[in-house]
């Protein structure tokens, strides 16, 4: 990741968006980001253009989160949502791609564009409302 990230466009702020502290905390350490001033939930790097906020548990936080951040940075950002879905069959610390995404109660499917190729595996996801404790389709689950 750190090579890619040399290698984009200089121009460009990474905004990233985690649910909760925990899945910011290893973000926040290796990009040495610090609290901005707007917000309690917003970790910056002016220099390498990061950009990191914290929204809370569920769709909506993760939607408002990321029109605030899109309102408050430079057009054509990146953007990336990180962090932790639940699955039948992977191992907790696997990490996935997310290369669709379905919405549980609209059935609305979404594919995210991928930036650059990697090695990575790739999984779909299913957001849903509340937690699940059975997983009935091979994917991701994520609140």
């Amino acid at each position: 990741m750190k090579t890619k990230l040399k290698n984009m466009d200089k121009t460009k702020e990474i905004n990233i968006v985690v649910a909760m502290k925990r899945e910011a905390a290893a973000l926040i350490k290796y990009w040495g980001l610090k609290p901005s001033n707007i917000s309690k939930k917003i970790f910056l790097n002016k220099e390498k253009k990061i950009n990191l906020l914290i929204s809370g548990i569920g769709k909506n936080n993760a939607e408002e989160g990321t029109i605030f951040l899109a309102e408050k940075t430079k057009k054509n950002s990146f953007f990336l949502n990180i962090g932790i879905a639940g699955h039948r069959d992977f191992k907790l610390g696997e990490i996935f791609l997310v290369s669709k995404v379905t919405d549980n109660k609209t059935n609305y499917n979404w594919y995210p564009t991928m930036l650059w190729k990697t090695k990575i595996q790739k999984a779909p996801l299913i957001t849903v409302r509340f937690p699940k404790l059975r997983y009935a389709t091979n994917a991701l689950y994520d609140m």
